[in-house]
C-alpha cells in the first residue's frame, strides 16, 4: 500500500477496460482433407495432358495462379514451379506433388518456352474498316513506304511511340484478343509492322524498339491450398461446444482446459479501442460480448477469423475508469517490497564497511570490474544481471581510489571505487544539453501525459470497438 500511494498516478486510467479469458480454436485441414485434394488435383493433372481450353480447367480447378495464353517471366510463376522448370519439357505435365512451403497441392504443364523481349516500343493506328486496315498496311510496305507516324497523325491517332513491359500484364488471366494482340506485338523485330485482326476491327502495329531479351514461359499452373472440409469444421466446433456445455464458469474452463486439449489464453487490459481480440480478425461481435457481460460470464462460441477460428470468452475482471485497486497489483507490488526489505538488511549490514576489501567480504557478495561507465547509456552489471542508471551518476562524484557509500540500485546493493577515469574530448555545453533534456521531455509529454489528461478532462466515451 505505501508503494502504490508513493505511485498512485501511474495507476490511473481513463477509461474502462476488461480482463478476459479466452479459448482460440484455429481449424485446421484433417489427413482426410489432404487425401481428398491430393485425388481432386490428380485428377485436373491428368487433364491436363490432353485439354484444348486449359484456361477452362484452370478456372475449374479452383487454382491461384491464373491461366495466361501470353508468355510470361518466372518472375509471374510460383517458386515451387519455377524450380522445378528444368525437369518439364515442353507439352509435359509435372505433378501432382505438395509443396510445403506454402501447403498447396500442385500441378503445371509448360506449353513453351520463348526467348522474347521484356518491353517493348511501339506505335498502333485502330481501325474498324477492312478496306483502310488493308491500305493503310500496304502503304507502309515496299520501297516506297510511307511512314507509319505521319499515317499515324493523318488518322487523328497518337505518332508518339510508348512502351510496353511483360510486368503491365504478368499475374492476369489473358486471352482471346488480348493474347492474340500481346503474343504478336511481343513477336515482332524492331522495324517491323503489321495489321492484327481483332473482334471489334483492326489494329496496325509497328515495333520501334526492343530490350531485354528474356526466357517466357507459356504454362497452365493449378496451385490449390489445403484447405479444412466443412466435415472438419464441423467436428471441431461440435468438440469446442460440447467443452462449453460441461464447463459454464470461468473456474471451469480453467480447471478443465487443459484435460480437453484446449488453452485458456489472457488479455488483462482489452480496451474499447481495440481491433482484434489476440490479434484475430473478424472478433467484432466477440468484443461486443466482452464489453457487456458481466464478470464471470462465459460467452457463446464466435466465429471469426477468415472462418476458421472458433472463440469462446469469460470475463474475468471489469476494470472501472480511475484508479486501479492496489489489490489488482498487489503481485507486481509484493516482488518490490520484498526487494526494498532485502535493501534494508544489506544496507544494515553494511554500516560499518571503510574498504572495498571489507565489501567483498560481506556475505554474498560479488566483485566486478565495470568499464565504460558514463552517462550515455545506463551501467549493466552482468553478475546482478540488472541494468543499474544509478551507477552512472554515484560514480560520477567520486576520484580515484574513493570508495562509495552503499547504493541501492534496481537489482542490489553496489559499493564503488573508481579505478580510473577517461575525460572525454567534447567540452560540456549547457545550451545544447538543456535542448536535449527537452525534445526528450516533450516527446514523453506528448505521447503519454498530455493525451492521457485530454482523455480525462473532455469526458470522452470511446466506444471504437463497436466498428471494427
Amino acid at each position: 500500500k505505501k508503494i502504490y500511494d508513493a505511485e498512485k498516478e501511474r495507476y490511473s486510467q481513463p477509461a474502462e477496460t476488461r480482463a478476459i479469458k479466452y479459448i482460440d480454436v484455429t481449424v485446421k485441414p484433417s489427413q482426410a482433407d489432404r487425401d481428398e485434394l491430393n485425388k481432386e488435383v490428380a485428377e485436373y493433372a491428368a487433364q491436363l495432358a490432353t485439354a484444348e481450353d486449359l484456361g477452362a480447367l484452370v478456372r475449374l480447378a479452383n487454382s491461384e495462379v491464373a491461366y495466361s495464353a501470353v508468355p510470361v517471366t518466372t518472375n509471374a510463376l510460383p517458386e515451387d514451379v519455377v524450380n522445378n522448370l528444368a525437369a518439364v519439357k515442353n507439352n509435359e505435365v509435372y505433378g501432382p506433388y505438395y509443396n510445403q512451403a506454402d501447403d498447396t497441392y500442385n500441378a503445371f504443364r509448360i506449353l513453351s518456352k520463348k526467348q522474347l523481349p521484356d518491353s517493348v516500343q511501339y506505335r498502333q493506328i485502330q481501325v474498324t474498316d477492312a478496306t483502310l486496315a488493308d491500305s493503310i498496311y500496304n502503304a507502309c510496305q515496299g520501297k516506297k513506304k510511307a511512314n507509319f507516324a505521319d499515317l499515324a497523325a493523318k488518322y487523328n491517332q497518337p505518332s508518339e511511340p510508348v512502351w510496353i513491359s511483360t510486368s503491365n500484364f504478368e499475374g492476369a488471366s489473358i486471352n482471346g484478343d488480348n493474347a492474340t494482340y500481346l503474343n504478336t506485338l511481343f513477336g515482332m523485330k524492331k522495324g517491323e509492322i503489321k495489321k492484327i485482326e481483332l473482334g471489334g476491327g483492326y489494329i496496325l502495329v509497328e515495333v520501334v524498339d526492343t530490350k531485354n531479351p528474356v526466357e517466357k514461359y507459356t504454362a497452365a499452373v493449378i496451385k490449390r491450398p489445403v484447405y479444412f472440409s466443412n466435415d472438419t469444421y464441423a467436428a471441431a466446433y461440435n468438440r469446442l461446444s460440447a467443452f462449453v456445455a460441461d464447463n459454464q464458469t470461468l473456474a471451469e474452463l480453467e480447471a478443465n482446459a487443459e484435460e480437453a486439449g484446449f488453452r485458456v489464453l489472457s488479455i488483462s487490459e482489452l480496451n474499447n479501442a481495440a481491433h482484434t481480440i489476440g490479434g484475430v480478425q473478424g472478433t467484432r461481435e466477440a468484443l461486443r460480448w466482452a464489453f457487456a457481460a458481466e464478470k464471470g460470464e462465459v460467452s457463446q462460441i464466435f466465429e471469426a477469423g477468415e472462418n476458421d477460428h472458433l472463440m469462446v470468452l469469460a470475463l474475468a475482471e471489469v476494470n472501472k475508469a480511475g484508479y486501479r485497486p492496489a489489490e489488482q497489483m498487489a503481485d507486481m507490488f509484493r516482488v518490490q517490497a520484498l526487494n526494498d526489505k532485502k535493501a534494508d538488511m544489506i544496507l544494515a549490514n553494511a554500516k560499518k564497511v571503510k574498504t572495498m576489501e571489507e565489501a567483498i567480504a560481506l556475505n554474498g557478495a560479488k566483485a566486478d570490474t565495470l568499464h565504460r561507465v558514463s552517462f550515455s547509456s545506463p551501467t549493466y552489471v552482468s553478475k546482478v544481471p540488472a541494468s543499474e542508471p544509478v551507477l552512472s551518476g554515484s560514480v560520477a562524484s567520486l576520484e580515484v581510489g574513493e570508495l562509495s557509500a552503499p547504493i541501492k540500485g534496481n537489482g542490489g546493493i553496489y559499493f564503488l571505487q573508481v579505478v580510473k577515469k577517461n575525460e572525454g574530448a567534447a567540452k560540456f555545453d549547457a545550451t545544447s544539453e538543456q535542448q536535449t533534456l527537452e525534445a526528450t521531455a516533450t516527446r514523453y509529454i506528448n505521447s503519454n501525459s498530455i493525451i492521457n489528461e485530454l482523455y480525462r478532462k473532455g469526458q470522452i466515451e470511446d466506444n471504437r470497438y463497436l466498428f471494427f
